[in-house]
């Protein structure tokens, strides 16, 4: 196993346990933030503000129900985590309409862990999965099927990241 390999699921894993540790402290639905930044948080100028803008989005979406908050540099990068006193479904039907909508939608990853610690998708809601960045298609069959470069893939992104924070939205 590539030494790059273990360290995201290290970063996985630690993830993981924080948010049992949150869930089962509160015992309510918790948000887990990351950004999709392939080949690592570092190769991204601006990182910093999409992730800080990221967390303004989640914390004014769901200001009336957030119990605790935290953000942190995981092993694998910027990580966010909101436990909140809502229904998980409402929360994972939000993280969806943010991902959707917001500009840096694609860049965001929002995971809603509900009540029992099950981690919500958009399959529980008859949705389709994210599209790729690259090309529209189901992201999940572009990344198994290794449909584009690394290179195409970052490109896109940083694209994202810098008409996004040129418009400053």
């Amino acid at each position: 196993m590539s030494s790059l390999h273990q360290k995201v699921l290290e970063a996985k894993e630690e993830r993981s346990l924080f948010q049992s540790e949150l869930r089962n402290k509160h015992g309510l639905p918790v948000i887990s933030l990351t950004l999709n930044l392939p080949g690592g948080f570092e190769g991204y100028e601006g990182w910093e503000a999409v992730f800080k803008k990221s967390r303004d989005i989640i914390s004014k979406t769901f200001s009336q129900g957030i119990v605790e908050h935290h953000h942190r540099l995981g092993k694998w990068g910027p990580e966010g985590f909101w436990v909140v006193n809502l229904p998980a479904e409402t929360v994972k039907k939000q993280t969806i309409e943010i991902e959707e909508n917001h500009f840096f939608g694609r860049i965001f990853d929002l995971d809603v862990l509900n009540e029992a610690g099950t981690i919500l998708s958009r399959r529980d809601f008859s949705m389709e999965g994210r599209q790729c960045v690259v090309c529209e298609k189901p992201a999940l069959s572009c990344y198994r099927g290794q449909s584009h470069e690394l290179w195409e893939v970052k490109e896109k992104v940083e694209e994202i990241i810098c008409k996004g924070l040129s418009r400053d939205v």
